[in-house]
């Protein structure tokens, strides 16, 4: 099993590699494959922070701490301080005085990349040893895994910002350092996006597309050999790359067709699932697309300096295209998923049962006014007088377990003391028993000193007490939720009411009570006095008819009356305290489910919205290859009756015994989530924010709508079904019509480069000849080619009838997938002149080098001095050739005229019968033979001059000055020799050419006098 590790670099890399993880759990789900391995390195962490961007239906799958590697900036000005200190960077930051501007800027005190390449050359090589750790790490846990060594290394980047482009260079040498490319078991794929011509980003001060136009050159450089690194991490010097990559593919957010992505939604997508076709997705492709990326289908043989033969446009440069049309199952199963989740979510928020359409988005009629007034309820929530007075216990304690309600306690209290106070004189009943009673009011009521004392200490309780009855609703309330006795809304309105009724009724009411408990308490008051008044009249004769006993048990009555009354006046002052303690709790818990009430509409609103972005399609008809349609320009074309999928999904919805069971289990997920012991909601508004909330009930309703599609009967199932069968029932018989689907398909599956054909048609010395190499490979699902080989067919000839003559079309067949074709266009062995961008590139480059400040310029575009005479990506016009040979005759006619002076140039007969002038080569028996023919005049003959001739020529001229010119004698003759030559031209040659021949014999004269 091959091993891979994508490693990506800025931005742009963090959108591929979280795309690429996308693809991944969407075909393997929690078991992803274990020959993968990912490295992310980048100078900030916006991309891994975006923690929702980094699931799928529910399910994380961002990268593990390991997999990640955040590249610390450093202070420049400390760095350049003291720049020897830092072998890494000493050896490429260039003059020191370039950067002073950039360690007064406030932004360059840090190394950020900055839209400056060198800035993140810095930035790359102050945790190269870190990378090289990581990589390190990477590797070893794939050899682990599989227990095969070899591996190869996706490496992903722009070329237009300062990180991703300033370091793909260093990232390429320290991968190769590591692993170098005599074990062939270690392969560097590159794939580098453009700038597109157009942006909305901080092209500040033009560096944006000229970043990219430097990255080509020395992309290029690295490859042909011309580019020698430092060693960022200051251990080899200048690095020699033997192989750096075996291909680069680039591309841009344009594909040769003229189709435009979005460049940070569409295209990351496009890029990841391209390399996950070629490494997991499609195994016999892998093969294939090694033997392209190797320069196997075609001569890998870089372009060559025309004058110099030295290797100058590399052309391990690919692009690649890829479209599929397929029934979208992931759309499908995220359209059936957001369908349950907006049931569930409001199922919690209305709880609303119509049978026509399901749960829906209003609530029932409820009368919670009257709901909340019931003495039960008020009881069970500790909210009847007698637990705002206390008279019975709030907060259940070892203490508070023993008392008894007011009235109960005087009675028991005085029933109690009778006894006590009969053990007096008959006459001083009445006096022991106030007394006692006074004792017991004061003093010993609940042990707590007194009933005064008693209110007194449970006023500093009331926030606890409060705290406790909003406990005891919060978690009736949630239960009610958590069953679905009752949705959110209503809850919000029944906690509404209950405040509304304690504030309106309960607190305005507490008055009204004490005023009529003081009347109550003087008439008890009178009662004892007339009792006082009746025993003190009591003689012998009334005690002996136990007149004594009945005014005694009258007074007991009385004064229970009275100490009863009391306690209740002093428990309904409390209460009025109390009860706003309790108001203020119950708006925070009315808060709570007003948030909770929010979180459920959020995501009832994000379910909406994926629903209505999903499964939106136009219905597929015979018509739907045609050019008007856009359909063709989606990334994947959707082939399926998306009407079907939404009649069977409103046939859920509707279905009570679908959806009350369902609902059912989501809730029960929620419990499970928040824990037994954290049924509130507090709990749920801190662990269930928005998004977590959305993400638990996605995982449960996916898991719930997969398992109801399953039981569809054949006939109406939407997931698992064969695209070939379906593209059968379509167009079998139907031969043009699928010929124009394959047609379109081809279109739109097009390199996501533009081709110059100027620059591909163009021919000379150097230059390659006819176009790059282009396969198209058609991948057909598994086992197609033996269920529906009469139909597969025709599908193939469809695709054979479009085919241009410069493509090669491959046709292969799928390990798994049943439901998608794929076309993957690669097109390989390009020099990069063949593009479009690299013309525009460039003349941004230019522009960006003809300003003020063009060699600080030139300095932060490029990663090391020494790149600035890199190779050209563009052969010479015919202009520049023209002046370059004009320039390299002027060179040689100094060599022209010492060989005629030494007498190596003669006139000589050409074949033809005409006299020239040649360079002649004397044998041993001092024989002429002319080695090459010039002009017949000497004015002219250096304007016929070749290549080949001058190099001829220098060689002639520099043997013949070893031998016989060495002397000081033989060079003044040589002098003189030179000046007759010139005098006679001065006579026959013109002004021109006179001037160019006294111009050399004059510095010829000047070196062979410094010679004496």
């Amino acid at each position: 099993m091959a091993n891979h590790l994508l490693i990506v670099s800025g931005g742009t890399g963090g959108k591929i590699v979280r795309a690429f993880k996308k693809t991944v759990y969407q075909q393997f789900r929690s078991h992803s494959p274990n020959n993968i391995e990912y490295l992310y390195i980048d100078s900030s962490g916006d991309e891994m922070s975006k923690s929702t961007e980094w699931e799928v239906l529910g399910e994380s799958i961002a990268l593990g701490t390991s997999n990640f590697l955040e590249l610390k900036s450093d202070n420049l000005a400390t760095k350049f301080a003291e720049i020897e200190r830092y072998p890494g960077v000493k050896d490429f930051v260039g003059n020191k005085q370039d950067w002073i501007d950039l360690i007064n800027d406030a932004r360059g005190q840090k190394t950020a990349g900055m839209q400056r390449r060198r800035m993140g050359r810095i930035l790359y090589a102050s945790n190269a040893k870190e990378f090289n750790n990581a990589l390190t790490d990477r590797v070893r846990k794939l050899q682990s895994n599989t227990k095969e060594s070899d591996v190869t290394f996706h490496v992903c980047a722009g070329l237009a910002g300062g990180t991703g482009s300033g370091s793909i260079i260093d990232i390429v040498t320290q991968i190769r350092n590591a692993y170098p490319a005599n074990n062939t078991e270690y392969t560097i794929l590159l794939y580098v996006y453009l700038p597109e011509d157009t942006t909305n980003w901080n092209t500040e001060l033009d560096f944006y597309h000229a970043n990219g136009y430097a990255a080509l050159l020395e992309l290029n450089a690295l490859s042909t050999g011309a580019l020698r690194p430092f060693d960022v991490t200051g251990e080899k010097g200048q690095l020699s790359v033997d192989t750096p990559f075996t291909g680069c593919y680039v591309f841009t957010n344009q594909n040769e067709n003229g189709i435009t992505v979005n460049k940070e939604t569409e295209l990351p997508e496009i890029v990841a699932d391209f390399i996950y076709q070629k490494t997991i997705g499609l195994n016999q492709i892998s093969a294939e697309l090694h033997r392209i990326e190797s320069g196997e289908n075609g001569d890998p043989t870089p372009e060559m300096a025309t004058d110099s033969k030295i290797a100058e446009r590399s052309k391990r440069f690919l692009s690649f295209g890829i479209k599929r049309i397929a029934i979208p199952e992931q759309e499908i199963r995220e359209y059936l998923t957001f369908n349950f989740a907006k049931q569930a979510a409001l199922q919690l928020r209305f709880n609303n049962w119509i049978d026509v359409s399901g749960f829906v988005e209003s609530p029932k009629n409820i009368n919670f006014n009257s709901l909340v007034q019931q003495v039960d309820k008020l009881d069970g929530w500790n909210l009847s007088l007698k637990h705002l007075t206390l008279s019975e216990a709030v907060l259940i304690d070892d203490s508070s377990r023993r008392w008894k309600s007011f009235e109960i306690h005087w009675r028991d209290k005085l029933n109690f003391f009778k006894p006590l106070a009969k053990q007096k004189v008959k006459k001083e009943w009445i006096d022991a028993l106030k007394l006692l009673a006074l004792k017991e009011y004061e003093e010993d009521f609940r042990k707590s000193n007194g009933v005064v004392k008693f209110f007194e200490a449970k006023r500093k309780d009331k926030r606890d007490m409060a705290r406790e009855i909003r406990r005891k609703i919060e978690a009736e309330f949630f239960e009610e939720w958590r069953n679905g006795d009752l949705s959110i809304y209503d809850l919000g309105r029944k906690i509404n009411a209950l405040i509304d009724y304690i504030r309106t009724d309960i607190l305005r009411s507490l008055e009204d009570k004490i005023d009529s408990l003081r009347k109550l308490e003087e008439r008890a008051k009178e009662l004892i006095r007339l009792n006082d008044q009746n025993w003190a009249k009591i003689g012998i004769f009334s005690d002996l008819l136990n007149k004594r006993d009945e005014i005694f048990e009258a007074q007991v009555l009385a004064i229970q009356d009275e100490y009863r009354i009391r306690t209740e006046i002093d428990g309904l002052k409390f209460a009025r305290e109390f009860v706003p303690e309790i108001l203020e709790q119950l708006d925070l818990l009315n808060h709570e489910i007003i948030t909770a009430s929010g979180t459920v509409n959020d995501v009832i609103n994000i379910f909406e919205q994926n629903i209505l972005s999903r499964c939106n399609d136009q219905e597929w008809t015979s018509e739907t290859s045609s050019d008007s349609v856009d359909v063709f320009k989606q990334q994947l074309v959707p082939f399926y009756e998306s009407s079907r999928v939404k009649a069977i999904v409103r046939r859920f919805n509707r279905d009570q015994k679908v959806q009350g069971p369902q609902t059912a289990k989501v809730r029960e997920a929620l419990t499970k989530v928040l824990g037994n012991d954290r049924l509130n909601f507090v709990d749920f508004n801190h662990r269930l924010q928005k998004n977590a909330f959305a993400t638990e009930l996605e995982k449960v309703c996916q898991e719930n709508a997969m398992a109801l599609e399953k039981d569809l009967a054949n006939q109406e199932r939407l997931l698992g079904m064969n695209v070939i069968e379906k593209l059968q029932r379509h167009y079998e018989g139907n031969k043009q019509a699928l010929r124009n689907l394959a047609g379109q398909l081809m279109k739109y599956a097009g390199c996501y480069v533009l081709f110059n054909q100027n620059e591909i048609s163009k021919s000379g010395e150097g230059l390659s000849t006819g176009a790059a190499k282009r396969t198209l490979f058609v991948i057909l699902p598994k086992n197609s080619t033996t269920n529906y080989s009469t139909f597969i067919g025709d599908l193939k000839e469809a695709f054979e009838f479009n085919k241009s003559s410069q493509i090669e079309l491959k046709f292969l067949e799928a390990d798994t997938s049943e439901y998608r074709i794929t076309l993957m266009t690669v097109t390989s062995l390009f020099p990069l002149r063949y593009l479009t961008q690299t013309e525009r590139l460039r003349d941004k480059y230019n522009m960006r080098l003809q300003k003020h400040d063009a060699i600080k310029a030139k300095m932060l575009l490029h990663i090391q001095d020494d790149c600035i005479g890199l190779p050209n990506l563009f052969a010479p016009t015919q202009q520049e050739l023209a002046d370059m040979i004009y320039k390299k005759r002027i060179s040689a006619v100094s060599n022209l005229l010492l060989a005629h002076a030494m007498g190596l140039v003669k006139e000589k007969e050409t074949e033809e019968g005409y006299k020239k002038l040649a360079l002649v080569k004397i044998d041993m028996f001092g024989d002429e033979d002319p080695v090459f023919f010039m002009d017949k005049s000497l004015s002219n003959s250096w304007k016929v001059l070749t290549d080949r001739d001058i190099n001829q020529l220098y060689t002639a001229v520099q043997q013949e000055r070893l031998v016989n010119y060495k002397h000081k004698i033989r060079k003044e003759e040589l002098s003189e020799q030179i000046k007759n030559i010139i005098m006679k031209l001065k006579e026959e040659a013109s002004e021109t050419d006179y001037k160019i021949f006294k111009d050399s014999a004059l510095n010829l004269i000047n070196e062979l006098q410094r010679d004496n």
